[in-house]
């Protein structure tokens, strides 16, 4: 046998220790995830029914549709409207940074008129629909569906993309004051909820995308806000950090 060979039956069979060890902790059929190797993009582990389907996303768009708005990377300080957020009190005055952390709707829904279709295919997303709404952008309603599988993609994309580094310092605070906060591991986080893509319909499913020594982790959990189910990822992140 080569090197490459047993190196690659190792890495096979590491990934089948995991794939097991999540299922083997986190047996709850509410709870679905795909786990990426953020380098590569390949799957290590994955539990969700139909995961090339698109469905709803919600807040995890708002990388993104920033990204398609962006001038060269550079981001405006918004000032957010508590009409079109879901924080009654409002944000306040956002940098690109703090919108992501805090997920702000008001922020996202200020850039969306600028985003451009077109940017999106450099992360392998499908755009919305011709002449969507602000809210559509930001991934309120059931307008613009992605598949898990190509959203847990986009996120490993993003993770090297040059022009993204605003965002992906959001993406850390969120784990540390941010809607992410709950996951208790320092990571990059982004948070979301979205209509409800189960036969038993629930208000809203819970989406968290986590970043972290080289692993891009999706996690969705059936009836639950995407801040709540950041604590499930961190669960999941630890069990799979310790390796048992």
């Amino acid at each position: 046998m080569t090197l490459a060979l047993a190196l690659l039956q190792l890495g096979t069979l590491y990934d089948q220790s995991i794939a097991k060890l999540l299922d083997r902790q986190f047996p709850s059929a509410e709870i679905s995830y795909i786990l990426l190797d953020t380098s590569t993009n390949a799957v290590i582990a994955q539990r969700w029914q139909h995961a090339d389907q698109p469905i709803p996303v919600g807040s995890l768009l708002k990388p993104f549709v920033a990204l398609a708005a962006s001038a060269n990377g550079k981001f405006p300080a918004l000032t957010c409207d508590p009409k079109q957020c879901w924080l009654q009190k409002g944000h306040g005055a956002l940098n690109m940074t703090n919108a992501i952390a805090h997920s702000c709707n008001s922020y996202f829904q200020q850039l969306a008129p600028l985003a451009n279709p077109d940017f999106l295919s450099r992360f392998g997303l499908a755009p919305p629909p011709q002449n969507a709404s602000a809210e559509t952008w930001i991934g309120l309603g059931r307008e613009w569906k992605l598949s898990p599988l190509s959203i847990a993609r986009a996120y490993s994309i993003l993770a090297s993309y040059p022009e993204a580094a605003p965002v992906l310092a959001g993406m850390l605070q969120s784990s540390q004051s941010g809607t992410g906060r709950a996951i208790a591991i320092k990571a990059r986080v982004k948070t979301g909820t979205a209509a409800c893509a189960h036969p038993a319909g629930q208000p809203g499913d819970g989406y968290v995308v986590a970043m972290v020594h080289g692993y891009t982790l999706l996690v969705q959990v059936h009836g639950v806000p995407g801040a709540t189910t950041a604590a499930t990822a961190g669960r999941m992140l630890s069990a799979i950090l310790r390796g048992k």
